[in-house]
């Protein structure tokens, strides 16, 4: 912020492939071309889930590759992010991360300098309220830029 006015410049769209996250991707791609900011579009597969399939495929309970299919389903995601991008002519680039989701994309926001981040978020169900705080939830607490909530209802 200079001066009283705020300029987008990178706008960060973390993804999960579900339709709250590609519902906060169309939102972010419009203001992107709006105001000519470009896309940072992340998917961060949580590194616990690998350590726990690698472990379980070398101790031979798993067979196939779990580990190389979340990461292709990443991928997947993250295409539905640039496909978007190229229909509007927004400029954009995509990072397929492994970690703690939260983290990672608070280190990503800071380390690609984001002026904002787009979150997508759902209603939590009882049971999910009961387990905490959320992943939306650190980020927006833990944010060094503006975030912005795009509702799913559903």
């Amino acid at each position: 912020m200079i001066d009283g006015t705020f300029s987008l410049k990178k706008i960060l769209v973390p993804t999960d492939g579900q339709a709250h996250s590609v519902r906060a991707c169309q939102y972010a791609v419009t203001l992107a071309k709006l105001t000519r900011a470009e896309i940072i579009g992340i998917h961060v597969m949580p590194s616990q889930v690998s350590r726990i399939f690698e472990e379980r495929r070398h101790s031979g309970e798993i067979s196939s590759d779990f580990v190389g299919q979340y990461r292709k389903e990443g991928a997947e995601h993250l295409k539905q992010i640039e496909k978007m991008c190229v229909r509007e002519n927004v400029r954009h680039h995509t990072l397929l991360l492994e970690g703690y989701p939260p983290e990672e994309i608070l280190k990503t926001a800071q380390k690609e300098n984001a002026s904002l981040i787009v979150l997508g978020i759902r209603k939590r169900s009882r049971f999910e309220r009961h387990f905490g705080v959320t992943t939306s939830d650190k980020i927006i607490l833990n944010a060094n830029c503006p975030v912005t909530i795009i509702n799913t209802p559903w």
